[in-house]
């Protein structure tokens, strides 16, 4: 009885697959051998596995089997219609290059006599998108910073070394700085990044104040202390 007919489709299991193309590959290059040697034909065989590992049979010289293959004519013609498309690419590519950098000036106000209401407005769309992005994240990192600054704050106005009152006043000034950048307005149409902006100077804002308050109280504090010190000393 003989062997029913396989059929030709991919192997899913990895460890089969592997299986089979061990035996097939070594029948093939039995095959091969057997061609050469039969018919003194000049033969080369190169195989790469599913993983890129190579393998090759030659009867003679692989290196002088692929010489003698790229000096024909229709290899000749082969290699002439690959550097076509190669070619064909690269223009391509220059189009999109010359493209993209025109676009570029266009993003900078340049070259904009050309361009009609309808690309001007979309350029103008594009534009307002791209502040908008710019002034949340300037926002965000401004935001980020003034709560550093503020927990400095914090950390310094229980310490009363004279150096520590010095970098809690040098902080004091650089948060009320952040906050007057935060603070400054901006405009579109619908108004919403103005809003956030005051919304960052208020908060900033009052951190601020309470912040001084807090030193002030501070200060007082330590000016009792000072005076009580200056006392007892009068009275020894």
């Amino acid at each position: 009885m003989g062997r029913g007919k396989i059929e030709i489709k991919r192997i899913e299991n990895a460890t089969n697959r592997q299986v089979t193309f061990c035996k097939r590959r070594g029948g093939l290059v039995k095959k091969a051998h057997e061609l050469a040697v039969l018919c003194d034909a000049r033969v080369g065989l190169i195989i790469f596995s599913s993983s890129g590992k190579l393998f090759e049979y030659a009867n003679s010289s692989m290196k002088a089997i692929l010489e003698a293959y790229c000096n024909l004519p229709e290899a000749a013609g082969s290699h002439a219609f690959a550097s076509q498309i190669a070619v064909s690419e690269m223009t391509t590519l220059r189009k999109e290059i010359a493209q993209l950098e025109t676009e570029k000036r266009r993003m900078k106000g340049e070259e904009l006599s050309v361009l009609s209401i309808e690309e001007l407005q979309k350029l103008e769309n594009e534009i307002d998108s791209g502040l908008r992005n710019v002034r949340l994240r300037k926002e965000k990192l401004i935001a980020e910073h003034i709560e550093g600054l503020t927990s400095k704050i914090m950390e310094l106005q229980n310490e009363p070394s004279s150096r520590s009152q010095s970098c809690y006043s040098e902080l004091l000034t650089l948060t009320a700085r952040e906050t007057e950048k935060s603070g400054r307005p901006e405009f579109n149409d619908d108004g919403q990044d103005s809003e956030s902006s005051e919304t960052l100077l208020q908060l900033g804002l009052n951190t601020y104040h309470d912040t001084q308050d807090i030193a002030h109280k501070n200060s007082v504090l330590s000016d009792n202390i000072c005076s009580s010190d200056e006392g007892d000393t009068q009275m020894e």
